[in-house]
């Protein structure tokens, strides 16, 4: 990575036809191959960087952060119980709930309480007024 910076973009498609990589490129604003500083087989990564828009936050991971706040919060208001409790701070969520399962056959629990942070509401198919559900 050479520190250009681009846009993805993909190629119109007919109607019906689904996009394939092939369809993707990343516009750098350069005029010709020549005016290029990134060649075919160039390393590339998304640029997400912590934004403040005001009345909100925006970052990646932003719904597992908050979800991992709650849980500190919860775990320091325990003050004393008779069972056990066990907090489990998991990864690959997207992709298989990989982490949470192998935290679930380590752990045998009797009942689970998952924390997550849901999508908001906010969203343009939303239909519940604004409000987190």
């Amino acid at each position: 990575m050479n520190g250009t910076r681009g846009v993805i973009g993909i190629e119109r498609l007919a109607a019906g036809e689904q996009p394939t990589l092939a369809h993707l490129f990343i516009d750098t604003g350069a005029t010709s191959k020549e005016d290029s500083t990134v060649t075919v087989g160039d390393v590339a990564g998304f640029e997400r960087p912590f934004l403040n828009l005001g009345k909100r936050l925006v970052a990646k991971s932003m719904d597992d952060r908050a979800a991992v706040a709650v849980a500190i919060q919860a775990l320091k208001a325990i003050k004393k119980t008779v069972n056990e409790i066990y907090f489990v701070f998991s990864t690959q969520e997207e992709v298989g709930l990989r982490g949470a399962i192998t935290a679930a056959y380590g752990l045998i629990p009797k009942s689970v309480l998952r924390s997550m942070s849901p999508a908001p509401a906010t969203l343009p198919r939303a239909s519940n007024g604004g409000c987190f559900r």
